[in-house]
Parts: structure tokens; sequence; C-alpha cells
């Protein structure tokens, strides 16, 4: 449960290893902290990984991603990476929520083991954004799963009675890079 804009690896649950499936073995995990453990403000830190061995029959793993993290469209794409023996991605997460003011950003890496020729590729990706709840309103944090919550407005928007409901301005930037030179992939940036 976090907003990582990791690039979207294809991914079932593991346990079977044939063509219908990605994986023929996976392991996460995620691990946060709020440093403050103050009820009114949050600087959240974290960090995760996630090992995946592809199925026999594939033994293969294609990155991509949309504008954003969401959308149908993916704007950049490794395509098949093949004779992968695993990957792992990592990374690390850091938040913060003082009132109305909210700042994150997180910073993922893939790296892509491979057996026969060819190099082993890398992929890295981050983003950061600020956001200022202009109607006042404070950002909620879940600690014991380590995420920021929905916004609740103070003011439900209505015509009737003429709430504005929450307004807040955001500031975001994101970066992947799906290309390595070495390993001969292009995968866009």
């Amino acid at each position: 449960g976090h907003e990582a804009d990791e690039p979207d690896v294809e991914n079932e649950d593991a346990g079977l290893n044939n063509g219908n499936d990605d994986e023929a073995l996976s392991f996460e995990g995620r691990a946060t902290t709020d440093l403050l453990r103050d009820s009114d403000n949050v600087l959240h830190i974290g960090g995760g990984a996630s090992w995946r061995k592809p199925n026999s029959v594939s033994n293969s793993v294609t990155l991509s991603a949309a504008p954003g993290g969401t959308g149908p469209l993916n704007i950049i794409t490794t395509g098949a990476i093949n004779n992968v023996d695993n990957s792992l991605v990592y990374g690390a997460e850091v938040g913060s929520a003082f009132g109305p003011l909210m700042l994150r950003g997180e910073y993922l890496r893939t790296d892509i083991s491979r057996s026969g020729t060819g190099a082993d590729p890398s992929f890295d990706g981050w983003y950061a954004q600020a956001g200022w709840l202009l109607t006042g309103e404070d950002r909620p944090y879940k600690g014991d799963e380590g995420v920021f919550g929905r916004i609740k407005p103070e003011n439900p928007f209505s015509l009737k009675s003429g709430g504005w409901g929450a307004v807040e301005l955001l500031a975001r930037h994101d970066a992947l890079n799906l290309n390595d030179a070495a390993a001969g992939i292009n995968g866009g940036e």
C-alpha cells in the first residue's frame, strides 16, 4: 500500500510454474516508520524490496509505465527481456505532512540477472511531489500500514450549502529510465 510509481512488472501470484503465470517464485517486503510519532505531524521513511524468479516457460520480464502510473497506454516499455534468472526491485521512500503541507518522494531501482549472453540490465525511477491543502485539512496517516490516507473535507462539496470540499494545489515530477545501452535495451525515458 504505497504510491510508488514502480514500473509495471507483469506479475501474478507466484506458485505455478507454467506459461500462464509470470513467476515461479517471489519474495517481497516493506518496512516503514513515522520518525515524529506526533499526532499532528508526520515524517515517514521506508524501504522495500521484491525478488522475483520468472517461470521456466517464458524466462522473461517486461517493464513498462503509463503516464502518472495509471492509464491504458504504456508510453515506455522494455519489451520482453529474455533469459531472465531473476529480478530485484528495491527502493526508499520519504513523506511528510505538516498540517496542510505534504511532501513525498520515492526512488526505485530494478536489477535483472540474465543467463547466457548479454549484460545484466538495470533501470531506475523516482518521483517527488509537494501538495498544499488550500482549504486547511490535514492529510491523515495510517501508521500501521505506512501510508497516507484519503483527505476528508471539513466542508464537503455542496451546491445547497456552498461547501467547497477539499482543494489541493499539487506539483509532481516523475522520471523513469528504461534504457540500458550496455544490455542493449532501449525502453525509453
